[in-house]
């Protein structure tokens, strides 16, 4: 009574500034009233100093907390686990960024890019064993090429025989290894293809050589008698001419190869064409996500399901608020919206998705609570409250409501599930309140208004 006391004297005494006062009040209730946000967080439900919650916050802060999850359809797995569908998945990654508040994703995309980058190194490590044994054939083949040369011109036929046989075998050796090394290395890159091609040639070419060797080495030695004695030095020298060919040839070959493990080395170093990353073709994906029997690997079976449907997880870290996670999903749905599939259909879900669509069904809500409510009360005052201003309650009321809420848009405590049941209350309470108030103010005016015509 003391309260309304003083505000009829405020009134009576100072009536324009106590109007100006209240409308520029009200004025910044309704500015409070637009930073009102919905929540439906546990927070919501549980007390944030209980146990549980802070026990599942720990949980959250060590593990991560709500997860997003980007979902691929299409009619079967071939269809499914593709390039572009993976390229796209990987850009939807790209999208979100280095985002302070994403704990992790788990995709098809990251599990390929591990594989990628373990075939990587390992790719590095044998292309290191293949530079240092394609250094050791060429300088071998040197060897051999100086040896069968330096033999034919001082012609020590004897120590030449016992060492021809050797080579024979040796450049053999060589040959196939040359080939097993270039059939072992990949062929999803376009300059190591080029030098596996050129391997294959020279291993070819130095079977070939071996061969040779072994035909000079087989032809019959030069004949002692008096008739045939020019007749075995011609061909003896003709056998040296040949084996100094082939000397040459070697040497030329192991120069080549010394160039070949030059060009690889050159590659090792300054060329990023052998970085980790998703394959360009389906051949090598097929490769790498199917096994030998064409099943899928068992590391994808949680991301692929039922041979139609991929998916990859958005993980967030513990105490993100509504708001980070909302931005988080508008922008994995704009990516969506923007670079859509022909033959695969996506769509977004998980816990952070279905709160976004329940706050923003909370506010639909309200809004026509609010709508039907104001709507129910104008009927009912026009029908039942016979004065002049019989609207001015439903007025006061929706200054109760602009002040209620601006309040909390101010101090920021969220409209919650729980929290929506307040404004229908406040409705009826205050339309209750304002009436008997502007009753009583109308019969003591025409008390009033009585007593002043009686005198």
């Amino acid at each position: 009574m003391f309260i309304l006391k003083q505000l009829s004297r405020l009134l009576k005494n100072k009536p324009l500034k106590t109007i100006l006062f209240t409308v520029l009040l009200i004025v910044v209730l309704a500015v409070g009233a637009r930073n009102v946000e919905m929540a439906t967080g546990n927070d919501t439900l549980v007390s944030s100093e209980s146990d549980v919650y802070q026990d599942n916050l720990s949980l959250e802060k060590e593990f991560g907390g709500e997860s997003i999850i980007v979902m691929y359809e299409s009619e079967d797995q071939k269809s499914l686990l593709t390039i572009d569908n993976l390229k796209h998945m990987e850009g939807v990654e790209k999208q979100l960024g280095i985002n302070e508040n994403i704990y992790s994703i788990i995709s098809p995309v990251m599990l390929l890019n591990q594989m990628a980058e373990k075939q990587s190194v390992k790719y590095q490590e044998g292309l290191s064993e293949v530079i240092n044994g394609l250094d050791e054939m060429s300088g071998k083949l040197n060897n051999i090429g100086d040896n069968l040369i330096i033999k034919t011109e001082s012609g020590n036929e004897s120590q030449q025989k016992g060492t021809e046989a050797s080579y024979e075998e040796q450049i053999k050796q060589f040959g196939i290894a040359i080939d097993r090394t270039a059939s072992s290395m990949p062929t999803d890159n376009p300059q190591v293809k080029e030098q596996i091609i050129q391997l294959k040639g020279y291993s070819q070419k130095l079977i070939q050589l071996s061969e040779q060797l072994k035909q000079i080495e087989s032809k019959p030695p030069a004949l002692q008698t008096t008739d045939d004695m020019t007749s075995g030095q011609g061909k003896q020298i003709q056998q040296q001419v040949e084996l100094k060919e082939l000397g040459s040839g070697l040497k030329e070959m192991g120069s080549r190869l010394e160039s070949i493990s030059e060009n690889m080395n050159n590659m090792q170093k300054y060329s990023d064409t052998l970085s980790p990353g998703l394959p360009e073709t389906q051949k090598t994906l097929d490769y790498m996500i199917y096994d030998d029997e064409g099943q899928l690997k068992d590391m994808f079976n949680e991301l692929v399901m039922d041979d139609r449907y991929m998916m990859m997880s958005i993980k967030f870290k513990g105490e993100v608020s509504d708001v980070d996670k909302s931005e988080v999903v508008e922008s994995i749905n704009s990516y969506l919206n923007q670079h859509s599939l022909t033959t695969t259909e996506t769509f977004v879900s998980g816990k952070p998705v279905l709160d976004g669509e329940i706050e923003s069904s909370m506010k639909d809500s309200m809004k026509k609570m609010m709508m039907l409510a104001l709507i129910a009360m104008i009927i009912v005052l026009m029908i039942t409250f016979k004065t002049r201003w019989r609207i001015l309650p439903l007025g006061i009321v929706l200054i109760a409501i602009i002040g209620t809420i601006g309040i909390m848009g101010w101090v920021s405590i969220p409209i919650t599930m729980v929290s929506m049941a307040v404004f229908p209350i406040l409705i009826g309470l205050g339309i209750d309140y304002a009436i008997q108030f502007q009753s009583r103010y109308t019969e003591e005016m025409e008390e009033g208004e009585d007593h002043y015509e009686a005198e």
